[in-house]
């Protein structure tokens, strides 16, 4: 063989030889490419279904609103029609709404693919207080300011004192346990005597004081034996003339006296 050749053989065994991916990598390759972009599409349809009016708060129903109009529990609930399911988180919207001082509990159940049922507790406004600005502010069950008004609200009995509420309109702190003690005391009052009665004050000193319609004043004292005074003022109120500019102390049901 001439040195030629023999050169020539060399030099190509030496030579690189071409890179080349096996058929069935490539394969491989091109499948799990598909795989992911296939994914991807569905990922991103379901996404825009579930962000779709297909899955949006289209029915909304709401119970036990009383007070609250429908717009306003909305608002407060953060809501719309428009609102997609898969954005509602059902724990932060109870306690967006139980924010609220007019709401004592809420519950909020979605329903898919298209609805949110709210169900509602509300307080119930059993009095006022007058601000100094001269504005009043409802007091309710529940313990809690509810909110301001412009004009005195005659249809409500029971006169909460001014102590109990800051300048602002909001309560005081220090006095929120009276307050609750207060209200607690008036929610049992029986409907015989809550028509006759005109105002309530409470004091550190003696407790809750009851001023009658007929000018009568009457020292009720703590919230101890609350079922026994209102049934002993009910009794007095029913069989006893009492006449006015009298006072009667109820802090002992048992022996209430009348003096004046």
């Amino acid at each position: 063989m001439a040195s030629g050749d023999r050169q020539a053989k060399v030099k190509k065994s030496l030579s690189p030889k071409p890179f080349s991916v096996p058929q069935h990598r490539s394969r491989l390759t091109r499948s799990v490419l598909i795989f992911f972009v296939v994914f991807f599409l569905l990922f991103l349809i379901v996404i825009l279904l579930l962000y779709s009016p297909i899955f949006a708060a289209g029915t909304i129903k709401i119970e036990g609103n009383n007070y609250l109009s429908r717009q306003k529990i909305l608002n407060i609930a953060n809501l719309s029609t428009t609102t997609p399911l898969f954005d509602i988180n059902s724990a932060d919207m109870q306690s967006l709404l139980l924010e609220d001082p007019w709401i004592t509990s809420a519950a909020v159940d979605v329903v898919w693919p298209s609805e949110v049922v709210i169900k509602l507790s509300e307080a119930k406004p059993i009095g006022f207080a007058e601000l100094s600005s001269g504005n009043y502010v409802l007091v309710g069950s529940n313990g809690k300011l509810l909110n301001r008004l412009s004009v005195r609200p005659d249809s409500l009995e029971f006169v909460f004192p001014l102590s109990f509420v800051k300048p602002g309109g909001y309560l005081a702190p220090a006095s929120l346990a009276a307050l609750k003690s207060e209200v607690e005391i008036i929610l049992q009052a029986p409907e015989s005597v809550i028509g006759k009665i005109k105002s309530v004050n409470y004091t550190d000193a003696s407790g809750d004081e009851l001023l009658l319609q007929k000018g009568i004043r009457v020292v009720f004292g703590n919230s101890s034996q609350v079922t026994e005074k209102w049934a002993a003022l009910a009794t007095m109120m029913a069989r006893t003339n009492i006449n006015n500019d009298k006072e009667i102390d109820l802090q002992d049901p048992n022996l209430p006296v009348v003096t004046g």
